[in-house]
């Protein structure tokens, strides 16, 4: 199997967005940031060759095309953990092709969202009803080389695919509808009373961190795409993701869940944030008072060593690497607390069973991790769906890159309208002020609503 890449004629990512948006499956994944290590390359795909659904009634595989050497499987199977399923289905399909772009990037494969779900048949070994995780097999994929301002096609299918590119004359003008109601799965009180009860599991030793979320529903006539155009303007950040796959999930998250190049397995916690300053002075003052504050640390050190655990596990003993420690990022809004942990992958894991190593993220489940996942499940309100799952690809080249599904909303169609599901939550710790949590989950929340003009 060869991977075919061809440089052709540059258009605008937005623009061509726009024009594949009445192609089914399509996507876009980009990083937005002068300053981002992460924002090389922006990928955009449609009409994949197949669509993978993974749930508690199984493994449903819809095959739409063929690919020469590829024999993608048609059918069902019974698997319903995702990892697994995939596992099953494609591992064979990941090969030692040589990556052009000499980095991690998406040259076509599986491409898609596992859900927070995905942890009751990976780690709880139970069922929820529903599907956990959807993938497609694109065997098409622009790949935009923002550094060198290139825009490549890269293909694994020898077969001509056909996709419609529309032309527009203009871009939409951004402006949202109404909103006819907001709902909320917990009010104030209730979330005040779930910070009380974890901060009673942390006393008892149950847990040393859990994180704790609310929802907010917002029904109205809305248009997603001017949403994420609005997003993307308002919160830049290293991952910016729409992908239409009968719902829509985009959003705009400042954090790496894991990523695979070369074999080697790097995960990204973090954990501490502060504002942004007036000026670079600010900054730094607000920087230094971040690093001070022994919450912050405390809270960033317990997830650097889960984070370290999770890579173990899967990684070549002594392979283990803490490439970057207490690193602070900045972005649009907010400054965070970084570090970067990496190991090399053992010869009997592959890819999929890596990420699963590393899912869900330890900033967003807690620690330990199934125990405060267990937590979760019983005092939250609602199902979480993508929020606290990963979206990204596994390219056909062995690569991987999976974003933690946060400052995100879920599009649902109704009828002639759209419900968004938007959440938000906050890490509880022993000395965790319920009133703080609480408003910590507003910010977040505010940060995706006003998108909506709300």
């Amino acid at each position: 199997m060869k991977v075919k890449i061809k440089e052709i004629e540059y258009i605008d990512p937005l623009q061509l967005l726009l024009g594949i948006k009445e192609n089914k499956y399509h996507f876009i994944l980009e990083s937005l940031g002068k300053t981002d290590r992460r924002a090389r390359f922006t990928f955009l795909g449609c009409n994949p060759a197949a669509i993978i659904n993974v749930g508690n009634n199984g493994t449903k595989i819809d095959v739409f095309k063929d690919i020469k050497g590829i024999d993608l499987y048609s059918g069902e199977i019974k698997e319903k953990n995702p990892f697994n399923a995939l596992d099953l289905l494609y591992k064979d399909i990941i090969s030692d092709i040589k990556n052009p772009f000499g980095e991690k990037a998406f040259l076509g494969g599986l491409l898609g969202v596992f859900k927070y779900d995905s942890v009751f048949p990976s780690l709880l070994n139970r069922e929820v009803d529903g599907i956990y995780a959807t993938f497609g097999f694109y065997d098409n994929v622009f790949v935009y080389d923002n550094r060198n301002k290139k825009l490549f096609l890269s293909s694994i299918n020898d077969e001509e695919s056909y996709f419609t590119i529309k032309q527009f004359d203009k871009e939409p003008d951004g402006k949202n509808s109404d909103i006819l109601k907001i709902e909320m799965d917990a009010d104030k009180d209730d979330y005040l009373k779930m910070v009380e009860r974890s901060k009673e599991y942390i006393k008892d030793g149950d847990v040393f961190q859990v994180v704790i979320s609310r929802e907010e529903d917002i029904t109205g006539y809305f248009d997603p795409y001017n949403l994420y155009l609005n997003l993307r303007q308002i919160n830049p950040s290293p991952y910016m993701f729409y992908f239409d796959y009968g719902d829509i999930l985009f959003g705009s998250s400042p954090e790496t869940m894991a990523s695979i190049f070369n074999r080697r397995l790097t995960i990204n916690p973090i954990a501490g944030t502060t504002n942004r300053g007036k000026n670079d002075k600010e900054d730094q003052i607000l920087e230094k008072n971040m690093i001070k504050d022994e919450k912050e640390l405390s809270e960033h050190n317990m997830l650097v060593d889960l984070a370290r655990n999770d890579v173990r596990r899967v990684s070549k003993s002594g392979s283990i690497k803490i490439e970057e420690y207490l690193n602070v990022l900045r972005y649009s809004h907010l400054q965070h607390i970084e570090s970067v942990i990496s190991g090399e992958l053992r010869d009997d894991i592959s890819e999929f069973k890596a990420i699963e190593s590393t899912f869900p993220a330890g900033t967003l489940s807690g620690a330990p991790k199934i125990r405060a996942i267990e937590i979760i499940d019983e005092l939250e309100k609602s199902r979480r769906d993508s929020y606290g799952g990963g979206i990204g690809y596994f390219s056909i080249d062995g690569s991987a890159d999976f974003a933690i599904v946060i400052r995100s909303a879920i599009v649902k169609k109704l009828n002639d309208y759209f419900k968004i599901g938007i959440r938000a939550g906050a890490g509880i710790v022993a000395d965790s002020v319920p009133e703080n949590e609480f408003l910590e989950t507003e910010r977040k929340l505010k940060a995706v609503k006003s998108v909506l003009g709300v």
